[in-house]
């Protein structure tokens, strides 16, 4: 059952992916912006591979990892018993059954990037001064974060995808929310226009409608010619 939904959702990812082209004629008429926002995109991609600096990346990171386990999981309704955080890995241990939001929370949530947003929230009405450039510059320093470790953690063999419906559903339902969600984020942030993502939403719909009646017809092609040799 999880096998076919993860068929079924495939083709949704290859809609989101074509519809990403809407999002390269806003970031070319939002320039400025852009450069902001990639170029902190560009930055943690130089810091993820630096020596130096893994231990506390993996800190953070792990971090974040189980906090977000915690906060979808108390969403839940179900209790948290233990929490271990280290540089090297972690864990939350549950009363309950663990479920497939909470088991794949931490891979589609960007935790950092809902933090630096609360904090321009708060700040803005502290503070006078313009520090928009800053929090878009950090919007993409922690989306690439949030990426680049979610990549790195996908390829382990992680407990979590064995309660997430296992590996297949796990990694296919990973990568179009993290679409999905990359997409909205660079609208807010490069744009505000909330036509945009609307627009981008409904050619996504209509992208995977699309392929979805391909397959088909080429299905009921391919069984007319079986049928027609075995006559």
């Amino acid at each position: 059952m999880t096998t076919i939904l993860a068929i079924l959702i495939m083709p949704m990812i290859f809609a989101v992916v074509i519809s990403y082209s809407q999002l390269s004629i806003l970031i070319k008429y939002n320039l400025k912006t852009s450069l902001f926002f990639f170029s902190g995109f560009v930055a943690y991609f130089l810091i993820h591979f630096n020596k130096s600096t893994s231990r506390f990346i993996n800190y953070i990171y792990v971090f974040s990892h189980e906090i977000t386990h915690t906060i979808f999981a108390i969403f839940s309704g179900n209790r948290v018993k233990k929490i271990k955080i280290s540089s090297r890995n972690g864990y939350v241990s549950f009363e309950g059954k663990t479920n497939i939001v909470t088991a794949i929370s931490p891979y589609i949530f960007p935790f950092y990037n809902i933090i630096t947003a609360i904090i321009y929230l708060i700040a803005r009405k502290y503070y006078s001064g313009d520090i928009s450039n800053i929090f878009i510059l950090a919007q993409g320093f922690f989306l690439s974060f949030h990426i680049i470790n979610t990549i790195d953690a996908i390829s382990l063999n992680q407990k979590d995808f064995k309660e997430g419906g296992g590996r297949f559903l796990s990694t296919v339902i990973i990568i179009l929310f993290n679409l999905i969600f990359t997409a909205i984020i660079i609208n807010v942030i490069v744009s505000k226009n909330n036509e945009i993502i609307y627009s981008f939403i409904k050619s996504c719909l209509n992208y995977y409608v699309m392929i979805i009646k391909n397959i088909f017809y080429r299905i009921a092609i391919l069984f007319a010619k079986i049928k027609n040799i075995m006559l």
